[in-house]
């Protein structure tokens, strides 16, 4: 089993097309492959749908014919699931996100309620962005909402509430991040559309493995990492926005550093919008676990320099520099706890170091590139923890207690997560090489 936590390519396409896992997912000749089939039904969108109808009327807004002219529903008939293996059967000659309507769906006024409900809650959020809440809300009700993404985020709203509440969060945290910066409202309002609409490709995959714990397999996290680029491929196919949106979303779980997915792209080649929505996704993704707070997040975001835009990464470094401490620090066994914690991590990480400097020279090219990816992981962490001080030890690192439990976490969640990142972008695994590589991952997890 491969740990996948707080991040969300193998197999799954929007609507059927089927995407190549690894790291030329990206590619153009890819992105014309999901445009061409945008027309045959998503079977998991199309189960989305249906469940969403058994609380919402959905109608068709235009007449919906098969790619042979066969009329499957008429203008204004409502959608029942006894169209359902039809659909799934026949191409259609107008997509069917583009075909459908909510007769009360989701509105403006909506969007702005639920961030008015937001900001009056208790959630982490609120007091750091309250200083640009009204920015926020002042363009809230200006959203250009393309007909085909009103649809689905209704779908997503009424099917999967918290995925939607997810929604609204990056919305309001993306906007006062563009906001601080002093742009003018176009800007803030493409950097909300980009936070609500960036994880609408996961309505494209199989709902069990979205929010599935802590742990997916490597097949399963393949599958769930497609969803940015399926998301891209949706708005750029079939909503009316400015490519930098879709070039976004696309690019929410990459790293400056090329650690990320799904295109491993570097600093280079990612685009402002894009690298604001890496620091919303992560952010948020450590605020979502239990008993984390800013100033984990703060840590996570600097412990690897180069891996996110420090541009962005202001408002939760402040936040986190804002926010007090809990008052029960950590003391006694619970910090010796979390120094123990890091010198075994230390260890680890050497003796697998030299088990993946020796697979390096591998007759097998699928174990040279997973040992290459891991010796490349595995400096860069390094480099980190020593930038900070951490292989000092207690009496020579300087660090808060507090900080020293974050290392030892954040630490021992990263050489979880490393099998993962070395392998999932790799499109044929078989049975030698997984032999091969086990003892590498062996020594991670001692």
């Amino acid at each position: 089993m491969v740990a996948a936590r707080r991040d969300h390519h193998a197999r799954v396409t929007i609507n059927g097309c089927q995407g190549r896992g690894g790291a030329g997912a990206a590619c153009r000749k890819c992105k014309v492959e999901d445009k061409e089939h945008l027309n045959q039904v998503n079977a998991h969108v199309l189960h989305a749908i249906l469940d969403a109808a058994q609380d919402r009327a959905i109608v068709a807004s235009r007449d919906i014919y098969d790619e042979n002219g066969v009329k499957l529903l008429a203008h204004s008939m409502p959608l029942t699931g006894v169209l359902q293996q039809r659909l799934l059967e026949r191409r259609l000659r107008v997509p069917l996100e583009a075909s459908l309507r909510f007769e009360a769906g989701l509105d403006k006024n909506q969007l702005r309620s639920m961030f008015t409900r937001l900001m009056d809650s208790g959630h982490a959020l609120v007091s750091p962005l309250r200083p640009w809440a009204r920015d926020v809300d002042t363009q809230i009700t200006s959203l250009p909402l393309d007909p085909v993404v009103q649809f689905l985020l209704t779908t997503m709203q009424t099917n999967t509430p918290r995925v939607f509440e997810h929604a609204i969060q990056a919305m309001a945290l993306a906007g006062a991040l563009v906001a601080r910066t002093g742009a003018g409202p176009g800007d803030i309002r493409q950097a909300m559309l980009a936070g609500l609409l960036h994880d609408l490709g996961e309505l494209y995959l199989d709902p069990a493995l979205i929010g599935a714990g802590d742990v997916l397999d490597l097949h399963q996290y393949r599958l769930v990492a497609t969803h940015p680029r399926l998301g891209e491929s949706l708005l750029s196919g079939l909503a009316h926005y400015p490519l930098a949106l879709s070039q976004a979303v696309a690019e929410h779980h990459e790293r400056l550093d090329g650690s990320g997915y799904p295109a491993m792209r570097q600093a280079d080649r990612l685009s402002t919008l894009g690298r604001m929505l890496c620091v919303v996704e992560a952010t948020l993704g450590i605020l979502a676990l239990p008993g984390q707070g800013w100033a984990r997040a703060s840590f996570a975001l600097r412990v690897i320099p180069g891996e996110f835009d420090s541009h962005w990464m202001g408002l939760v470094v402040r936040a986190a520099a804002d926010m007090p401490l809990p008052g029960n620090a950590p003391q006694g066994d619970a910090l010796e706890r979390a120094w123990a914690g890091l010198g075994r991590s230390s260890e680890s990480m050497q003796l697998a170091a030299d088990h993946a400097a020796r697979l390096a020279g591998s007759t097998r090219p699928v174990v040279r590139e997973a040992a290459q990816s891991a010796r490349h992981l595995l400096e860069r962490l390094r480099a980190g923890w020593n930038d900070i001080g951490l292989w000092a030890g207690a009496a020579g690192s300087g660090q808060s207690a507090e900080e020293v439990v974050m290392a030892d976490e954040e630490l021992r969640y990263r050489l979880g997560a490393l099998e993962r990142n070395c392998l999932w972008h790799l499109p044929q695994v078989g049975d030698a090489d997984t032999r091969e590589l086990a003892p590498l991952w062996v020594v991670l997890g001692a």
